[in-house]
């Protein structure tokens, strides 16, 4: 069980930097801003590093979050959990780099637990002891089913499963209310999206063993029950579940991350515990990301009205 009074400085911390995030408003003003030199000028105002270049400002702001987050947290582990996902990024842009022999190393992220030369070299001499086991079994069987198949989609299918499966494994052992709901709502997230994916774009029930995770709301088992069901039924069921709202209309992706943010926007303010750590971390990739999509589209000339339909909704 995770000591909650630990955190009573982590919580301080993010508090004063909550702050300065973006809230609808300035969300909508960085969309609406005439131009990129405005819309920089924005992200300057809450605190983004200024840089000629908007995306180097991004992807620095995200490093600095990480970094930011690592300096005031007593629960490295856990955390460990949450980072190890850039690493599973990092081992999926190598493995298809071996496969398709194309060099793709400007797509790897610094953010994660491993050095991208160490996983480099781990998978080179074949040696993944460093790994945590759920990982290292994934990538050997990454190496098997695509010598099999030459389809590098099932590499994230494996590689993704994997990652989760050991978050869960990560989060059950810390015993915490939120972290518990807060695995088992990402679970149901990851595994509907998964499902939809599958259902459209592969339509091979097999595809389900590499990609449904376990610990969520919904037992694992209905979903090959789903598979084989009419649209009609899929929707009743659907209706029974707490995610009926995401399926009526809009964007899935889109629906999802929203359902997480208004999930973690409930625990933003205890005052002590690590849920408010947790929902700065998160609330801020989902600023990132959201400041991504307002650049890129003012960058490609997207009218705001579209570019405005494709935000997240905003953790302050």
């Amino acid at each position: 069980m995770i000591d909650t009074t630990k955190y009573a400085y982590s919580v301080g911390r993010v508090r004063v930097q909550e702050n300065y995030m973006m809230d609808e408003l300035k969300l909508l003003r960085l969309v609406d801003a005439p131009d990129i030199k405005e819309a920089v000028r924005i992200l300057v105002e809450c605190r983004y590093k200024e840089d000629e270049d908007y995306m180097v400002m991004l992807d620095n702001e995200q490093k600095s979050l990480y970094s930011y987050i690592k300096s005031i947290i007593p629960d490295k582990e856990i955390f460990d959990a949450f980072f190890l996902k850039f690493d599973t990024h990092n081992l999926k842009v190598l493995l298809k780099s071996e496969f398709l022999k194309k060099p793709y190393d400007e797509i790897a992220l610094d953010t994660g637990v491993y050095k991208y030369d160490d996983l480099k070299d781990y998978l080179h001499n074949r040696n993944f002891t460093y790994l945590p086991e759920e990982l290292a079994q994934a990538v050997n069987l990454s190496m098997e089913e695509f010598s099999k198949t030459n389809d590098p989609q099932l590499i994230d299918l494996v590689m993704d499963k994997a990652y989760y499966t050991y978050f869960n494994k990560m989060i059950d052992k810390a015993r915490d209310p939120f972290l518990k709901e807060f695995m088992m709502i990402q679970t149901d997230l990851l595994n509907l999206k998964a499902f939809i994916r599958i259902r459209k774009a592969f339509r091979k029930e097999q595809f389900l063993n590499y990609a449904i995770i376990q610990k969520g709301y919904i037992p694992a088992e209905d979903y090959r029950m789903l598979f084989e069901a009419d649209e009609q039924f899929f929707n009743s069921y659907l209706k029974k579940t707490r995610y009926a709202r995401i399926f009526e209309k809009g964007d899935i992706e889109k629906n999802c991350d929203d359902y997480m943010t208004a999930f973690l926007r409930s625990n933003r303010y205890e005052p002590l515990g690590i849920s408010p750590v947790i929902g700065y971390m998160l609330g801020k990739e989902t600023e990132i990301k959201n400041a991504r999509i307002a650049m890129m589209g003012k960058a490609n000339r997207i009218s705001k009205e579209k570019t405005k339909e494709r935000l997240r909704m905003c953790y302050v």
